[in-house]
C-alpha cells in the first residue's frame, strides 16, 4: 500500500474516533478497550405495566384471537407477560425489579372494544381507582392515570348530545386531583384515530392545566396491524410507526404551540422519528399548508417554528435502544431529555441497563435517574 493511502486511512481513522468522542454520549474511555460495564446504579423506569387482574382472561382472549400475533409470539404473551401483567403489583418479579432503590412509572395501557361512552367512563374511573389504591403506599411506585377514548366521547356525544368528552375530562381530573395519580398515558391511537384529532385537545389543555407528564405509549392495536399478518410484523414496527405518526400528528397540530409547557414523554424514542427530520422539514417547505393548526382562540395560524423545535420540547425514553440510538437522540435534543424505560414485565432492566453502561459515567446518572427526576418533582441524586 503506498504512503498516500496510509495516510488516508489514518486520516479516516482520525476523523471517525474525533466524532465518537465528541457525541454527549460518548464511550468512556476506558471502555474502548474493554468490555463495557454494567449499570448498577437506581434508574426511574419510564415503562412499567399492569392490568387489572380481572382484566386478565379479556386480555388473554383479545391476544388469542389477534390474527397479528402469531406462534411463541402469542404462547409468550399468554403465559408469561398477562399473568405478569395482571399481578395486582405484588408479584416477587415485579418487587425484584422494583429493588431498594429503583423507581416505577406503573401505566395501564387500555384496549377496550367499541363500547358506550358510559361504559368507557366507568372503566377508566373503575382502573385509575385500582391503581391509585396500588400505589398508595408503595412511595417508588407512581401511579399513571388511564382515559377513557376521546374520538370514541366524541362521536358518541354528536349522535345523543351529552357532555361525555366533559366527563371523560372529571375522570382525569379525579384521576389527579383527588386520587393522587402523577400523569396520564395517552395511547398512540384510539380506534385507529392519531392524537393530532380534535377530540384530544381538552385532554391535552387539562394535562397541560394539571401540569402532569403525558407518557405516549404505543396502542396495544397499531393502525397497521390489520394489514400486516406475517411473522409479527406490527410488534417489530408497528408499534414504532404508531409512535413516530402520532407524535408527529399531535405536533403538526399545535398541541405544543397552544400548550408550550406541556411535558411529553415518548416511548420508544418515538418510533425513532428524529431520524427523519430532514424529510419532514423538506416536505413541510413544499406543502406549506400542512404546519397549519388552530390555535386557542379559534384562528388558523403556520407553525412559527422548524418541526425540530418542537420534537426537541418533548422527552424519549430509551426503552430497547442501543448506545448509538442514545447518542443520536442526545444530539438533536440534548441528554437532559432522555429517559430510562424497560416495558416491565415485556422484558427487565438488563438490557437498559447494559447499554447504560457503555454510556459516558457522567451522563449516567442524568439518563437512568436525575432527568426522570426533574420531571415527576423527586429529589435527584448527586451525581460526581
Amino acid at each position: 500500500m503506498s504512503s498516500h493511502f496510509k495516510g488516508m486511512n489514518i486520516f479516516w481513522i482520525a476523523i471517525t474516533l474525533t466524532l465518537l468522542s465528541s457525541s454527549p454520549l460518548a464511550l468512556a474511555e476506558d471502555e474502548r478497550t474493554q468490555p463495557a460495564p454494567y449499570y448498577s446504579g437506581p434508574i426511574i423506569d419510564f415503562q412499567t405495566h399492569a392490568i387489572k387482574p380481572n382484566y386478565a382472561n379479556a386480555t388473554t382472549q383479545y391476544i388469542l384471537a389477534s390474527p397479528a400475533i402469531l406462534g411463541s409470539a402469542s404462547d409468550d404473551i399468554v403465559h408469561r407477560i398477562i399473568p405478569g401483567l395482571a399481578d395486582d403489583l405484588i408479584s416477587p418479579a415485579r418487587l425484584a425489579a422494583l429493588g431498594k432503590e429503583n423507581v416505577h412509572v406503573v401505566s395501564v395501557n387500555t384496549f377496550f372494544p367499541p363500547l358506550p361512552a358510559k361504559a368507557l367512563i366507568a372503566a377508566a374511573t373503575e382502573l385509575n381507582e385500582w391503581m391509585a389504591q396500588r400505589v398508595k403506599n408503595q412511595k417508588r411506585m407512581i401511579g399513571f392515570a388511564t382515559i377513557p377514548s376521546p374520538p370514541a366521547l366524541a362521536k358518541q356525544e354528536a349522535a345523543d348530545g351529552a357532555y361525555y368528552t366533559q366527563q371523560g375530562l372529571t375522570v382525569l381530573r379525579h384521576a389527579i386531583t383527588d386520587l393522587g395519580l402523577k400523569g396520564v398515558l395517552f395511547a398512540s391511537n384510539y380506534e385507529n384515530v392519531f392524537l393530532g384529532d380534535p377530540s384530544f385537545r381538552p385532554f391535552f389543555a387539562l394535562a397541560a392545566e394539571l401540569k402532569i407528564p403525558v407518557l405516549l405509549h404505543p396502542a396495544v392495536q397499531p393502525v397497521e396491524q390489520t394489514f400486516v399478518n406475517r411473522k409479527n410484523i406490527p410488534a417489530y414496527t408497528g408499534y414504532l410507526d404508531d409512535q413516530r405518526t402520532t407524535l408527529l400528528d399531535l405536533i403538526m397540530a399545535g398541541t405544543l404551540e397552544n400548550h408550550p409547557d406541556l411535558k411529553l414523554i415518548s416511548t420508544h424514542l418515538a418510533g425513532g422519528v428524529l431520524t427523519s427530520l430532514g424529510r419532514l422539514r423538506h416536505l413541510m417547505g413544499i406543502w406549506p399548508e400542512d404546519p397549519s393548526y388552530i390555535d386557542l382562540a379559534g384562528r388558523k395560524r403556520v407553525l412559527p417554528h422548524p418541526i425540530k423545535y418542537y420534537f426537541q420540547k418533548v422527552y424519549y425514553d430509551c426503552n430497547n435502544a442501543e448506545l448509538e440510538d442514545l447518542q443520536l437522540y442526545s444530539s438533536v435534543v440534548g441528554p437532559d431529555h432522555v429517559l430510562t424505560g424497560t416495558d416491565f414485565p415485556w422484558t427487565n432492566d438488563t438490557f437498559s441497563r447494559e447499554v447504560l453502561g457503555k454510556v459516558d459515567r457522567q451522563l449516567q446518572g442524568k439518563l437512568a435517574y436525575n432527568n426522570g427526576a426533574n420531571l415527576l418533582g423527586l429529589r435527584p441524586l448527586p451525581l460526581h
